[in-house]
């Protein structure tokens, strides 16, 4: 008798795979915030000039924007640098401030210009001349990763003190994320400065040896927009004197 034999026949079954679709995620780019470079100094001797000579900063790519600082003060048988005149070299542009002397002894104003191909490296050699004899000093900076707006208020803010060591540069608020704020002390008669707060990047200039007048100025970069950096002091050595402080922001790109 013939027997039938079941045969069990396999089936396939398709099982589906999930596929995982890549999303692209937009990342902020944060604004560059400007940078300081190393400054170039120059004073004259402590009886004084009717000129002094500062050459831009070693650092100085094109297009950079340089800031010079030039202090005067009153030399021994001349006249008060108080009311003296000082003349910037051709292209250099004044900023403005709402203070510039300090008692008699004391002058302070802050140029700018575009750094241009003669400036690179440090070749630019330039002149500020004064109406009489005065101890004088400079300091000269470049920046790079400026806004096309280098300054975010065109008056810097500054405070004058007579005879004191204490020199108080009045807070500045910041317009734009990732400005730079610039503190600057200038002081007669004067050895060092040492800033209170050491958060500030220091830069410490020269004045006629043994005499003022003496510069330097402090960086720190300010991440926020609104932020008021408040007063920022420093300490004249060795005794008081007649002083200026002043705070301006250099606003970061674009």
């Amino acid at each position: 008798t013939a027997t039938a034999t079941a045969t069990a026949t396999a089936t396939a079954t398709a099982t589906a795979t999930a596929t995982a679709t890549a999303t692209a995620t937009a990342t902020a780019t944060a604004t560059p915030t400007p940078v300081p470079g190393s400054p170039s100094t120059d004073a004259t001797d402590p009886g004084g000039a009717v000129s002094i000579v500062d050459n831009t900063p070693p650092g100085t790519a094109l297009g950079d924007l340089l800031v010079s600082i030039i202090a005067i003060e009153t030399a021994p048988g001349h006249g008060n640098a108080s009311t003296g005149v000082i003349t910037p070299p051709g292209g250099w542009n004044l900023l403005s401030e709402n203070v510039s002397t300090s008692g008699t002894d004391l002058q302070l104003h802050i140029y700018y210009k575009d750094a241009g191909a003669a400036d690179v490296g440090g070749f630019g050699t330039y002149s500020w001349t004064f109406s009489d004899t005065f101890r004088a000093a400079a300091q000269m900076e470049n920046f790079t990763n400026i806004g096309a707006t280098p300054f975010e208020s065109t008056t810097a803010n500054c405070t004058a003190t007579a005879t004191s060591a204490t020199i108080t540069a009045p807070g500045f608020i910041t317009g734009k994320g990732n400005d730079l704020n610039v503190a600057l002390w200038v002081i007669a008669a004067h050895d060092a400065i040492t800033p209170t707060n050491g958060s500030y990047n220091f830069n410490a200039g020269v004045g006629p040896t043994g005499v003022g007048p003496l510069p330097g100025f402090g960086t720190l970069a300010v991440p926020t927009s609104g932020t008021n950096t408040g007063s920022q002091t420093a300490t004249g050595v060795p005794t008081a004197a007649d002083n200026i402080g002043c705070q301006f922001n250099l606003s970061s790109t674009p």
